[in-house]
């Protein structure tokens, strides 16, 4: 059986109900009898993807797993490998994970444009003092839905030795108190907070590149279809501190 990752997402929430159910991770070593429960959040995302795989198997749901380290986490088309593309994401509270490698993201889509329109799979989750987990949302994105701006640059990053090291998401929700960044509209606004932040790092560097150009050629040649993106200081008041 063939899904996109809009019905995946449905099966899980209405089929499989998965807010209803309850996990656990157990773990224990070859000499012992007893399973020991996994009580801490830090391999949660790398089980819980490999949990995803054995979900889909067991609903025979066709999928290719995607090569280790690298984007894709899981094809969903396994007879065209530059469709329906699928990232699975883990949070608890807030998002806190990276969406990608800044500049291996940047250099992906110039090189394979189908790339910017992966689908994200993301799970917000709670885990018990006992390691029970529950499913508390679950939300399927594109990455310009899960992404914003920041107080320093057009596109929110993590920073590392002075070096933009990752893309951040931002904030799905709030409480009312925060003021946040709302996510991007579109693809072209991405696109453009995205080679922005990268022009103002090069410059910085004394670099001098053209990457939205090559981009935007790229992207023309592989759909037939030319982005127009637009200059960020005639949208980024769109995306100020709200």
């Amino acid at each position: 059986m063939k899904l996109s990752a809009e019905k995946i997402k449905e099966k899980l929430e209405v089929d499989y109900n998965i807010r209803s159910k309850r996990m656990r991770i157990y773990f224990k070593f070859d000499d012992e009898k007893e399973y020991e429960s996994l009580k801490t959040k830090d391999a949660v995302g790398n089980i819980m993807q490999e949990w995803m795989k054995s979900w889909l198997r067991m609903k025979k749901i066709e999928f290719k797993p995607g090569p280790p380290q690298e984007s894709p986490d899981i094809f969903l088309d396994v007879k065209d490998l530059k469709k329906d593309l699928l990232e699975v994401k883990f949070f608890t509270r807030k998002p806190n994970f990276d969406i990608a490698d800044f500049y291996m993201y940047a250099e992906s889509i110039r090189s394979k444009p189908y790339m910017l329109n992966v689908d994200y799979l993301i799970f917000q989750y709670d885990m018990s003092k006992e390691g029970v987990i529950t499913i508390q949302n679950l939300w399927c994105k594109k990455i310009w839905e899960i992404t914003c701006s920041s107080d320093k640059r057009p596109l929110r990053v993590q920073p590392k030795r002075e070096r933009i090291y990752t893309i951040r998401p931002q904030t799905f929700s709030s409480d009312g108190k925060r003021k946040i960044y709302r996510a991007f509209t579109c693809k072209e606004h991405f696109i453009s907070a995205l080679y922005e932040t990268q022009r103002l790092d090069d410059d910085v560097r004394g670099k001098y590149s053209l990457p939205q150009r090559d981009f935007v050629d790229s992207y023309s040649k592989y759909y037939g279809d030319e982005l127009v993106i637009p200059e960020w200081d005639d949208i980024k008041s769109d995306y100020e501190k709200k």
